[in-house]
């Protein structure tokens, strides 16, 4: 399923929630809120022969000059890490 376009398969869909929720939940406790909105989101991701994101990154620009860096893959070997 992960690489099966008509399935919603790849990565942005199946784990890329994860590191975007994390970052909206930290970006908010810094500023005092629940979570926090990206102003700006700047992009990449790279399409396999099936269609759908092997790997995606991304800058999310947060109020309060918070930026994050975030990424998530179905066929590179990331490590798991919050920094």
């Amino acid at each position: 399923r992960l690489y099966a376009n008509d399935l919603a398969g790849g990565g942005i869909l199946d784990v890329g929630g994860y590191p975007v929720s994390m970052a909206r939940l930290i970006a908010g406790a810094a500023i005092g809120q629940p979570f926090a909105e990206p102003d700006k989101v700047v992009g990449t991701a790279h399409l396999g022969q099936s269609g759908v994101d092997e790997w995606a990154s991304a800058l999310l620009h947060f109020p309060g000059g918070i930026v994050a860096e975030i990424s998530s893959s179905i066929s590179l070997d990331q490590d798991n890490v919050l920094r």
